[in-house]
């Protein structure tokens, strides 16, 4: 099986992520989908969890175009939909979903070399595919 990193794709509002760190990407589900209670003599009950916020947290090199962008949806507290999607091995992985946010601003580093910068989105309705 052979990996290509070129087979990631990462869209936000729309438009393509480009000038991607070496990390790229990564995606989870913010909470647990269910909780288990155990009582004293090993009786359990389950709670389901209606919680559907994920995280999605995407690694730039500090002069990629696609920070401007992000900031700016920051700015405006703009609600967009971001999506992941892997189309190596066939497996056709998808994450994200429309509802997305930025909480916080990406930030910045400079220095003497290329170096990388972080953004957090925020997934109001996270759902892995």
């Amino acid at each position: 099986m052979n990996y290509d990193p070129k087979d990631i794709n990462i869209i936000i509002n729309g438009n393509y992520a480009v000038g991607l760190g070496e990390t790229m990407v990564s995606f989870e589900k913010s909470e647990d989908t269910a909780s288990v209670s155990y009582g004293a003599q090993g009786d359990y009950s389950v709670a389901e969890s209606h919680n559907t916020q994920g995280v999605i947290t995407v690694t730039f090199q500090h002069n990629s175009p696609t920070l401007q962008n992000l900031r700016a949806l920051h700015n405006s507290r703009t609600h967009f939909p971001c999506f992941i999607t892997d189309k190596n091995d066939g497996n056709q992985v998808k994450a994200g979903g429309s509802d997305c946010r930025i909480l916080t601003s990406p930030g910045g580093e400079f220095g003497n070399e290329i170096s990388e910068v972080e953004a957090e989105i925020t997934v109001l309705d996270y759902k892995e595919e």
